[in-house]
């Protein structure tokens, strides 16, 4: 899953994580980009959008309006999602080892069971001190084929399905500011503009390849089984 900064990339994931666990998959979220409490916030949320209570104010504490529809949430998220584990890596396990042997815990806390691997996000679990970004984003994208294949981390092994969040480069910023944008990437057409006048009109982007549009991820996309940008 390609976009960029800011455009709810983990915001879609952390709900297909909690979908799948509430369907009875085990679940490894692996987050080097959020705490684990503020991904709890979030999760907490999103089982209490109803009442109007905001993940932000969950984290700094901010006292909402309904403390025991709140409480209620956080109790249905732990009797519906049992397998859901959240986890934030540190220093080497921020590596492709780091993510497999993450997953053979939870896995085998499932009795062996498939899993559904959330990466979030690719560009930081590169090798510390590693300035070679494209080499180390290969080298975890071997990793994750790996985890996804029956047998790929040895006998018995059973394979799990990997969501691999991607940052992009700034210079393709404009392509992902919307859906508008992005169609016209994808086929080409018009798209709202403003002139160096100040006035608002229309610019032609021409189609671009958008396999390729993540952050020094050019292994991963192509690999991959299927690309949202």
């Amino acid at each position: 899953l390609v976009g960029g900064t800011g455009k709810g990339k983990t915001a879609f994931a952390v709900q297909v994580a909690e979908a799948a666990a509430c369907a009875g998959a085990p679940v490894l979220y692996a987050s080097a980009e959020l705490g684990t409490d503020e991904l709890l916030a979030r999760l907490v949320a999103v089982r209490a959008r109803s009442d109007g209570v905001a993940w932000r104010d969950l984290l700094r504490f901010h006292e909402p309006r309904d403390v025991e529809a709140l409480a209620a949430a956080v109790e249905r998220l732990a009797a519906d999602c049992p397998g859901l584990h959240l986890w934030e890596p540190m220093g080497q396990d921020r590596a492709g080892k780091g993510l497999q042997d993450a997953a053979r815990i939870v896995s085998a806390a499932a009795g062996g069971a498939p899993i559904l691997v959330v990466v979030d996000y690719l560009q930081r679990f590169t090798p510390p001190g590693n300035d070679a970004q494209r080499a180390a984003t290969s080298e975890v994208s071997g990793a994750l084929r790996d985890l996804c294949r029956p047998d790929g981390l040895g006998a018995g092994w059973p394979g799990a399905a990997v969501v691999a969040l991607s940052s992009t480069a700034r210079a393709n910023y404009e392509h992902f500011s919307d859906c508008e944008h992005l169609a016209a990437a994808w086929e080409g057409g018009e798209v709202p503009a403003t002139t160096k006048g100040g006035k608002q009109g229309m610019k032609w982007i021409p189609p671009v390849e958008l396999v390729g549009m993540g952050k020094e991820t050019g292994e991963i996309e192509h690999d991959c089984s299927l690309l949202l940008c």
